[in-house]
C-alpha cells in the first residue's frame, strides 16, 4: 500500500481501540490512508494518563511532529512497509473526539503555526 495519509481514530470513553476496525477499514480503502485506532484508558490508572489526561493530549499530538519515528516504529511493528505519509488526520468519537481536538490544537501550538500552514487536513 502506498498510503497517501494517516488518520488517527481514537475510541471514545469505555470502549477500545479494535472496536472500530470496520470503520477504520473502510476509511483506509477511500482515503488511501494508514488508520491508527489505539486504546486508551478511560479513568485514570496508576500513572495517570488516560483518555481526558492533558499528558495524553500532548502525546498524540508529538507523535506527528517531526519525523514521526515513534508512528512509524509501530506501523512497521504493525506490519507496514515504508514510511508514514506526513499529512494526517486527528479524529474520534465522543470523549476520542475530544482526545483528537485537543491533541490538534497541541500539535499547531508546537509548531507555533496556523492551520493553513500545517500538515493537518
Amino acid at each position: 500500500m502506498n498510503a497517501t495519509g494517516t488518520v488517527y481514530l481514537q475510541h471514545g470513553f469505555g470502549a477500545f481501540g479494535l472496536l472500530y476496525q470496520p470503520l477504520a477499514i473502510e476509511l483506509a480503502q477511500q482515503t488511501n490512508s494508514v488508520v491508527v485506532t489505539p486504546t486508551i484508558p478511560s479513568i485514570p490508572l496508576p500513572f495517570g494518563l488516560f483518555l481526558s489526561s492533558p499528558e495524553m493530549q500532548q502525546g498524540v499530538a508529538s507523535l506527528f511532529l517531526g519525523p514521526q519515528t515513534n508512528l512509524n516504529i509501530s506501523a512497521q511493528r504493525a506490519g507496514y512497509f515504508g514510511t508514514l505519509p506526513q499529512d494526517f488526520m486527528l479524529s474520534g468519537h465522543s470523549a476520542g473526539g475530544g482526545l483528537a481536538t485537543i491533541a490538534g490544537g497541541n500539535y499547531l501550538a508546537a509548531l507555533g503555526a496556523a492551520p493553513t500552514t500545517s500538515r493537518v487536513w
